[in-house]
């Protein structure tokens, strides 16, 4: 093929290097378009979390539930039991899904 592409006498290679860069610009149009032809968009959908919060007796069956609040961590000590004045700490923490249809990422 690189015989076929004239050249001109005083060695000058601009001839060639434009027929170059045009098949690299028609081969990256190409790709792109086919790129963006199989990538598929994906609609990801939250449902807000509400965080609770267990708060559990040493001493007792005492068991209290409240939203989370920032620094709780499991087995925190967080007060007294209002039963038996033992201690009170957080036995778990979990996310509960509000009700609601889903809302789209981003909205």
């Amino acid at each position: 093929m690189l015989n076929q592409i004239p050249i001109s006498s005083n060695g000058d290679y601009t001839y060639l290097l434009t027929w170059y860069l045009l098949l690299v610009l028609i081969v990256l149009i190409i790709f792109s378009t086919l790129l963006s032809a199989t990538r598929r968009r994906v609609l990801v959908t939250l449902r807000g979390m509400r965080t609770i919060t267990v708060l559990q007796c040493e001493k007792c069956d005492y068991k209290e539930e409240r939203e989370f609040q920032v620094g709780d961590y499991v087995l925190k000590r967080v007060g007294e039991c209002a039963k038996c004045k033992g201690p009170l700490y957080i036995s778990m923490i979990y996310g509960v899904p509000e009700k609601g249809p889903p809302r789209p990422y981003g909205y």
